[in-house]
């Protein structure tokens, strides 16, 4: 199928190096010249553009033309020889050889310009993937998966399909599926059709607005540590009876430190008048701590007491419909 314009032929390019391509790692270049039409129409012109997913350069070629920069990301160091071409042609492209899912984009500077993510990404990097994009400073995802991903994204708790991916992305991000397209429009043609996906990071004051996605976001940001999922809620409800819940990271250390001094002055002027009795604090107040909570959700300890990391996608929709129960009844 021939391109017009720069564009070649993708087999011959690809003939042209004696390359196959491997499914292992999910090689399925996009060669339907409407399909590549409309994902080169998402680029914002003048943004600064990270593609994931180069190949042979036949779609950065045209990203080029439209972006302010573009900075294309391939794990094949077999394409090289290809992706110099393009950057020969255009002064604003800078090739890396690398695994996109180690790419550092939460270091990226802020820009005052449209910083947009655009790559078509098989769906053993898509979680990692994710994750780092977490927090970015990034104005727009648009992906191109398997219809799967689609499907995991989408799913609610109740769903088999929920898990950490619907987790996390549901928790950071808002999703819309802006494409869909036979398996014929890549090639090799995989075995599903595929989606395009686009992604808008939440602010973080609308995360931090809904006590449930406080919660759930804390628990996302442990993956890797060593904090169980008890410890984790119980910290979330901790803070939400003084009110930390929804401040700034500065603010909450700032009434953290206010809050302890105050507690201290309590102390000390019950020692000086005799130890005080906690016993009726503890009967007053016990049924109300983050602690006697957390043993309301009616989730097996075999969870609350593992670590974020650990859970299957089983125990994630067990974890995820007991906790909204719970806030949804008060009992949390």
């Amino acid at each position: 199928m021939a391109y017009k314009g720069e564009l070649l032929d993708v087999r011959a390019r690809l003939d042209s190096l004696r390359l196959h391509l491997s499914e292992k790692i999910g090689q399925h270049f996009i060669v339907d010249p409407s399909v590549i039409r409309k994902v080169v129409s998402l680029v914002q012109p003048g943004a600064e553009v990270i593609e994931i997913g180069a190949g042979i350069g036949h779609i950065s070629d045209l990203i080029a033309q439209r972006a302010g920069e573009l900075t294309a990301i391939e794990i094949d160091p077999r394409f090289e020889p290809l992706l110099e071409e393009v950057a020969g042609r255009h002064s604003n492209v800078k090739f890396i050889i690398g695994d996109a899912s180690r790419f550092p984009f939460q270091r990226q500077r802020p820009s005052e310009g449209f910083q947009q993510v655009l790559g078509n990404i098989p769906f053993h990097i898509i979680e990692p993937l994710i994750r780092k994009l977490v927090g970015a400073p990034i104005n727009e995802i648009d992906l191109i998966t398997g219809d799967r991903f689609a499907t995991e994204i989408q799913a609610g708790p109740e769903s088999p399909d929920y898990g950490k991916l619907a987790l996390i992305t549901q928790t950071f991000f808002d999703s819309e599926v802006i494409g869909s397209f036979p398996p014929q429009a890549a090639y090799p043609p995989p075995r599903t059709g595929f989606k395009l996906i686009r992604l808008l990071p939440k602010e973080a004051e609308g995360i931090q607005a809904e006590k449930d996605s406080r919660i759930l976001s804390r628990l996302v940001q442990t993956e890797g540590q060593r904090n169980s999922i008890r410890q984790v809620i119980e910290q979330a409800l901790a803070e939400d009876r003084k009110g930390l819940g929804t401040l700034s990271k500065r603010e909450f250390h700032q009434k953290n430190r206010s809050d302890f001094r105050k507690r201290a002055k309590t102390w000390a002027r019950s020692a000086n008048n005799g130890m005080p009795d906690f016993s009726t604090d503890r009967n007053r107040f016990g049924r109300h701590s983050p602690q006697a909570k957390t043993d309301n959700l009616g989730v097996p300890d075999q969870i609350l007491n593992s670590t974020f990391s650990k859970l299957d996608n089983s125990q994630v929709r067990a974890l995820v419909l007991a906790l909204r129960s719970a806030l949804q009844s008060h009992r949390i």
